[in-house]
């Protein structure tokens, strides 16, 4: 539940209250949302956890001890750690471990003039990501394909 000086402001699971942009959490500057799987494997060599998302395409590793596969997990992922790609992903190499086909759900102004929020789906599971407006200007629109990139030490669990 969300209370606002003291009145409910909404109620619900957490990762669906979290990415609703209709609500202020969206706004902060550290807002994030939670995003639930299944635990798959754990690379010790490079002590990476990957966690498959519910839609059985997707996943996400991130930095994390050991844990047995087919433990139910949630991650955070902070949107300000989100960034967008259009067209194909081509690069021989990148440091964002985790680059995800999602959908353009919608777009909301934020606060401040020079960012918005873009709300995502990732294979049936939510995702935010703040962006510039000079960004979003670039050919970002509702309804359209990107690839989502979130950075392996960014996400906790």
């Amino acid at each position: 539940m969300l209370l606002e000086g003291g009145r409910a402001l909404a109620s619900g699971p957490i990762a669906d209250t979290l990415v609703r942009l209709d609500l202020p959490l969206a706004y902060f500057d550290d807002a994030s949302i939670v995003m639930e799987g299944v635990v798959t494997e754990h690379d010790d060599r490079y002590g990476l956890l990957s966690l498959l998302l519910p839609g059985g395409r997707a996943a996400l590793r991130f930095v994390h001890e050991p844990m047995e596969a087919g433990r139910q997990l949630r991650v955070t992922v902070k949107s300000r750690d989100v960034s967008l790609m259009t067209g194909i992903y081509e690069h021989e190499f990148s440091s964002v471990l985790n680059v995800l086909p999602a959908k353009v759900i919608e777009i909301a102004d934020d606060a401040n003039p020079s960012q918005a929020v873009v709300r995502l789906d990732v294979d049936g599971s939510p995702l935010l990501a703040r962006v510039t407006r000079y960004s979003l200007g670039r050919q970002i629109a509702v309804g359209m394909q990107v690839w989502v990139q979130v950075k392996a030490v960014s996400l906790l669990a």
